[in-house]
């Protein structure tokens, strides 16, 4: 790992202090990557979403400094045939909680920059507030403040 990327993880991490606290009401846990070979560009993210608050919440972005493009897909059975679908939104009930996990809702993380290895710390962040226009090539993807995030380990299922 670059000192660049080194250096932004520890940005985000700061931010992330800060986002959590501004935006409490969501929690993230159990939070993994599915390890991929070197040259893949695609893996996916489960964990569990908890909502301690009152309202229920609506997460409408999700992110990861791994990847350059993240979505929430789940899987659909359509004449016998099971596919992907993007899920524009999730709603987490309040005092309830959605789990990402494999064969149903998931995070897609694409265009891994860098492939992260067995063993590496990624962060992953859930978002109720969709960006207002998505980043040009090679910006970062801004926090915001009703952001939550957690780190999440790289390893085999």
């Amino acid at each position: 790992m670059t000192f660049v990327a080194c250096f932004k993880r520890a940005l985000v991490a700061v931010a992330l202090i800060f986002a959590q606290q501004a935006y409490a009401e969501l929690v993230i846990e159990d939070a993994w990557v599915r390890a991929v070979p070197p040259n893949s560009r695609t893996t996916a993210a489960y964990f569990t979403v908890r909502n301690t608050g009152a309202e229920e919440q609506t997460i409408a972005a999700v992110r990861s400094d791994s990847a350059r493009e993240a979505e929430i897909h789940d899987w659909v059975e359509t004449a016998g045939r099971k596919t992907m679908v993007r899920q524009d939104q999730v709603v987490v009930p309040a005092g309830g909680q959605v789990v990402l996990q494999s064969g149903g809702l998931h995070m897609m993380m694409f265009r891994l920059d860098p492939v992260p290895s067995p063993g590496d710390k990624v962060l992953i962040c859930v978002d109720t507030e969709a960006p207002a226009e998505a980043p040009a090539e090679g910006e970062p993807v801004a926090e915001s403040a009703t952001e939550v995030c957690a780190e999440a380990t790289v390893r085999n299922p």
